[in-house]
């Protein structure tokens, strides 16, 4: 084996484990069970990676103005969608659970919602967390957590990721 071989060899082996470890560090959730709650004004783009939920006390009409302030560099691509709870049947018990896939997921409501969320390690966090979302308030959501919108209420989603 030539040098030249040996060299592409072990640069292979070490672009390899890198990108294992990328991969294993951005698909492993927060082992706690955090949510933070902040002001615009008091954000810092650190909060984003701790991987654990944010709230924004403050009243943000159009949550897309988000995609070009705080996540402007941390994403390629944007989806945006409707979860609309309201033409439930109100006989209807079984709850729809959402999964985050999306590296970051913006909720928001135009009005008073309740939603559920659920700790992506539910063996050690069984108990799910409900949580009033405010009229124009938004919660931005992890990869891999769970949420629950309450019956009868409209929720705006916009998934920011990689794909």
């Amino acid at each position: 084996m030539s040098p030249q071989s040996r060299i592409r060899m072990i640069l292979l082996i070490v672009l390899v484990a890198a990108f294992i470890f990328y991969y294993r560090y951005e698909m492993t959730p927060n082992p706690k069970f955090d949510i933070l709650q902040m002001t615009l004004n008091s954000f810092k783009h650190e909060y984003l990676f701790e991987k654990s939920p944010i709230i924004f006390s403050d009243k943000i009409v159009n949550p897309l103005d988000l995609t070009s302030t705080i996540f402007k560099y941390l994403y390629f691509s944007k989806r945006f969608k409707t979860i609309d709870r309201t033409k439930v049947a109100e006989q209807e018990t079984q709850e729809q659970t959402e999964t985050t896939e999306s590296k970051y997921t913006i909720l928001s409501s135009e009005t008073n919602t309740t939603l559920t969320l659920m700790h992506p390690s539910q063996e050690r966090f069984a108990q799910p967390v409900d949580i009033l979302l405010g009229q124009h308030q938004i919660i931005i959501i992890p990869r891999k957590w769970k949420y629950i919108v309450e019956k009868g209420k409209l929720v705006n989603v916009i998934e920011l990721g990689w794909i």
